[in-house]
C-alpha cells in the first residue's frame, strides 16, 4: 500500500520492519543485515550501519550493502576496512552530536575536497549525491549510526525520507540493544506471578477492545469481577466521550504502543482518572493481542491541577526575554498562532529561521560573561531591527534565536539575514569575533507540523550548513599542511 507520493505507507512499513527484526531473535549478525537490507528496500540505494565499539571511542562498520551488488562490493572495500573515530567525519560527528544529517545535491568538487584520498576512486566510479545519517540511540545510550546513500545523480532525499530513516533507526536501536543484553532467565511461572501480584491493573485484550483476562488488581480497582470485566469489554470501562481515547488508540495503531490519562468507570458507576499504557504484540501462534496496564491517579491529577492553578495565579505573565527584549518561548508560541493562521487564510507559505550564536562559550571563557551577555544583546538587537513589523522574533534560550516570517517567500528571508549581518558588523558594542549560523525551513500553507517541529527542522538545516563549513575548513587546513 502506498501514499499519494508513491512511498510505502509509513505504518505498514514500520510494522513489517518490526516483525522482521523480531524474527531475527538474538542473532546479532542476522539482525544487523536485516536492518540494512530493509533500509535499502524502503529508502534506497545503499545502507551503512555502524555500531559503537566497547570503549565507546569508535564506530565499527558492521554492514555495508547496496541494491546493486557491484556497488555494494566497492562500498565495502572502502567503508568496511577501518573503524571511524567518534567526532570525525560525517558518521562520527552524527554519533558525537546525536543529530541527524541530510545532505543533497553534493557537488563532486565538494565531495572530493572533504573525502579521504582512499575513497576517491570509488566516488569517481559511483558519484554519491545524496546522504542521510542518523544516530542509533536506545534509551539514552548510543548504539551506533544508520546511514542511507543514493548514487544516482538526480534522485535526492527529502524530509519524509529522513523521518522514515529516523523511525527505522528508533526501532533498530532498541532491537540491537536488546539482542546484546544478557539472555533472560525469567520462567513462565515468574511471568504469571508478575501478572497476578502486580499492584497495577493488567488487562489482556484484543486490539479491537475485547477483554480476555484481568488480574486481581484490575478487579479491585474497577470493583468488578473478572467475568464482569471480560463481559463488558473496553466500552464498559472507558467513558465514551473521553477526548483522549481516540488519539491514544490512533497512536497505538500507528506505533504499537501508547500512554494516556483516561476517564474509567467502576462497577458501581463512579469514575476515576487512570494512567493507562498499552502495547500491541503478536503471540507465537500469530494472534494479535494488547496488554493494558492502568492505575488510579485521581488524587495525583487533582493535586496537579491545584498546583497548576496556584502557579498560574503567582506566575509572572511577562512574555519577553529580560536580556534581549525579544519574545520568549511562550510569547513566540502565541504570536505565531496568529501569524500562521493569517498566512493559511491567504494560502501563503511562511519561513522559519533558526539562528545560533557561534562560539558563545568561547566568548564567555575568554572575554567574560558580561561579553557573552553583550553578544546576545547585540544579536537580539540586530534581529529586532532587521525584521519587518509583521514578523515574529524570539530568543529560544541560551544562544538560540528564531524568526517567523509569515506569508513570505525565501527571497525576503535572505534580505533579513543580510540586514542582520550588516547590523552586527556595524555594532561597536558587539564583542570581537561575534558571528551567527543560520538555518531555514519553509512551512507551506496549512502545514500540520507543530511549531517545535518547524523550529527543529530549521535547526537541522543550520547544523548541516555548519557541518559542510567544518568539512571545508578541515580540508583547507589539511591542504595547507
Amino acid at each position: 500500500m502506498r501514499n499519494e507520493a508513491g512511498r510505502p505507507a509509513r505504518d505498514a512499513v514500520l510494522d513489517r520492519f518490526w516483525l522482521a527484526l523480531r524474527d531475527c531473535g538474538r542473532d546479532v549478525p542476522s539482525l544487523l543485515r536485516t536492518i540494512a537490507q530493509q533500509v535499502v528496500e524502503v529508502i534506497g540505494d545503499g545502507c551503512v550501519l555502524t555500531t559503537l565499539t566497547a570503549d565507546g571511542a569508535e564506530l565499527r562498520p558492521e554492514v555495508v550493502v547496496h541494491a546493486d551488488e557491484a556497488v555494494g562490493a566497492a562500498m565495502r572495500a572502502v567503508l568496511g576496512a577501518d573503524n571511524m573515530r567518534i567526532g570525525e567525519g560525517i558518521a562520527g560527528s552524527v554519533a558525537a552530536d546525536r543529530h541527524a544529517v541530510l545532505l543533497n545535491d553534493l557537488e563532486p568538487d565538494i565531495v572530493g575536497e572533504t573525502t579521504p584520498e582512499r575513497f576517491l576512486p570509488f566516488l569517481r566510479d559511483h558519484p554519491m549525491r545524496a546522504l542521510m545519517v542518523v544516530p542509533l540511540v536506545a534509551g539514552e545510550q548510543l548504539v551506533g549510526t544508520l546511514g542511507a546513500v543514493r548514487t544516482t545523480a538526480h534522485d535526492g532525499y527529502d524530509a519524509a525520507d529522513l523521518r522514515m530513516l529516523q523511525a527505522l533507526a528508533d526501532r533498530a536501536a532498541l532491537a540491537i540493544a536488546d539482542s546484546l543484553a544478557a539472555p533472560t532467565t525469567v520462567s513462565a511461572a515468574d511471568y504469571e506471578a508478575i501478572y497476578r501480584y502486580n499492584l497495577d491493573g493488567v488487562l489482556l485484550t484484543t486490539p479491537d477492545g475485547h477483554i480476555l483476562a484481568a488480574n486481581p488488581a484490575a478487579c479491585s480497582i474497577l470493583r468488578m469481577t473478572e467475568r464482569q470485566i471480560v463481559g463488558g469489554g473496553r466500552e464498559a470501562l472507558v467513558v465514551a466521550d473521553d477526548r483522549n481515547l481516540g488519539p491514544a488508540l490512533a497512536e497505538r495503531a500507528a506505533s504499537g504502543h501508547a500512554t494516556a490519562e483516561l476517564q474509567m468507570r467502576r462497577g458501581d458507576g463512579t469514575t476515576f482518572v487512570a494512567d493507562v499504557s498499552s502495547t500491541i504484540f503478536t503471540t507465537p501462534d500469530g494472534a494479535m493481542r494488547a496488554s493494558v496496564i492502568f492505575r488510579d491517579v485521581s488524587d495525583e491529577v487533582t493535586s496537579r491541577e491545584h498546583t497548576v492553578s496556584r502557579l498560574a495565579e503567582l506566575e509572572d505573565m511577562a512574555d519577553r526575554d529580560p536580556l534581549t527584549g525579544l519574545l520568549n518561548r511562550r510569547g513566540f508560541a502565541v504570536a505565531c498562532q496568529h501569524v500562521l493562521a493569517s498566512a493559511d487564510c491567504r494560502g501563503l507559505a511562511s519561513q522559519f529561521v533558526f539562528i545560533d550564536v557561534d562560539h558563545l562559550k568561547a566568548i564567555n571563557d575568554t572575554q567574560g560573561h558580561s561579553a557573552g551577555d553583550a553578544a546576545l544583546v547585540s544579536v537580539g538587537s540586530a534581529i529586532e531591527h532587521a525584521v519587518r513589523e509583521v514578523d515574529v522574533a524570539v530568543r529560544l534560550g541560551g544562544d538560540e534565536f528564531a524568526i517567523l516570517l509569515g506569508g513570505t517567500a525565501l527571497a525576503e528571508v535572505e534580505r533579513v539575514i543580510e540586514r542582520i549581518d550588516d547590523i552586527l558588523r556595524a555594532d561597536r558594542a558587539a564583542p570581537p569575533g561575534l558571528a551567527i549560523s543560520v538555518g531555514i525551513t519553509e512551512r507551506p500553507a496549512h502545514d500540520a507540523r507543530r511549531l517545535d517541529e518547524l523550529v527543529d527542522a530549521a535547526d537541522r538545516d543550520m547544523y548541516q550548513h555548519r557541518m559542510l563549513q567544518r568539512l571545508r575548513s578541515k580540508h583547507r587546513s589539511d591542504v595547507e599542511e
